[in-house]
């Protein structure tokens, strides 16, 4: 518990809006959670493991996905996303999710929340997963 809450100070510290310096690799290196998903709060659970450099992880919905990271901050993109296949009454929520995360353009740091965004009205705001 303290570490995760050292984490988190330490995090929103360095990664106050408009805080550009906040937004590396080391500042976004965590599990997250996903809490809206294009301006919309996600009912479902999905998680982004940026832990490993160059590389993207987590679960869906449904499925646990995985794929490669792209792109110097803030530009963000990932590809190669691939999935498992287990069918769940959530599937359309993990389809919208899967989407929105192959279509992110870029990453910024807002009040300690990591936001992904894309064309359109693409956008994924994930809050620091709890440890």
């Amino acid at each position: 518990m303290i570490r995760m809450t050292f984490a988190a100070l330490a995090l929103l510290a360095a990664c106050t809006e408009g805080d550009p310096a906040g937004l590396t690799e080391a500042g976004i290196a965590h599990d997250w959670s996903l809490v809206t998903l294009n301006g919309q709060a996600f009912a479902g659970r999905a998680t982004l493991d940026l832990t490993e450099a160059g590389r993207a992880a987590g679960q869906a919905p449904c499925n646990r996905y995985f794929g490669a990271r792209a792109g110097a901050l803030p530009e963000f993109r990932l590809t190669g996303i691939g999935a498992t296949r287990m069918a769940c009454a959530d599937l359309s929520a993990e389809d919208d999710f899967l989407k929105a995360l192959g279509a992110v353009q870029a990453a910024a740091l807002e009040e300690g929340r990591l936001v992904l965004t894309g064309p359109g009205e693409v956008r994924l705001e994930f809050a620091l997963a709890a440890q």
